[in-house]
């Protein structure tokens, strides 16, 4: 009679039975992995609208509101114009300046009559959908939409929301 040793099937037997990862090491690596997927969401949005996160006011043409010193911050992921009141961050035409402006009055809404206003020189504009028009709240030293006209979605980078400095003057923008 021979020795019995170890037959093939006994080694691929084993090498099947592997151990499984403890419970906790499992939930870890599944939190990391949600976690690395809202990372990645939110870095593609990022990256789909780039734009400033806070502004600082430097300048009055939006006094008695925002005056020069105030820090805002900003909501640049909109790409339509918000409700007539909202204070938004826009490009100006021709120099591509940041400018902080209040919306007058904004393009067709669906279903609503088209919009529009009065230049200066009292001739009646119509507003394209995409179209708006900025004012500043201090009339005679603001450049604004009396002098470049409406503004398309294209110039909007953000919408301003909460005024986080100075301290005495914290709050949300209304």
């Amino acid at each position: 009679m021979g020795a019995a040793g170890p037959t093939p099937d006994a080694g691929a037997a084993r090498r099947r039975r592997r151990r499984r990862p403890p419970a906790q090491l499992v939930a870890f690596l599944a939190a990391a992995a949600v976690l690395g997927r809202a990372f990645d969401a939110a870095t593609t949005l990022r990256r789909a609208r780039r734009g400033p996160w806070r502004a600082e006011v430097a300048e009055g043409s939006m006094a008695p509101a925002l005056l020069p010193g105030d820090w805002l911050l900003l909501d640049p992921t909109g790409r339509r114009w918000p409700r007539p009141g909202a204070i938004v961050v826009v490009r100006e035409p021709g120099t591509g300046i940041l400018a902080i402006k209040r919306v007058a009055a904004r393009g067709r809404v669906q279903g609503a009559p088209p919009a529009t206003v009065t230049r200066p020189d009292g001739a009646v504009l119509a507003l394209g959908p995409r179209e708006a028009w900025l004012l500043g709240d201090a009339a005679d030293g603001s450049i604004d939409s009396r002098r470049y006209g409406p503004l398309d979605a294209e110039d909007l980078v953000a919408r301003a929301w909460f005024r986080y400095g100075p301290s005495r003057r914290i709050g949300r923008l209304r």
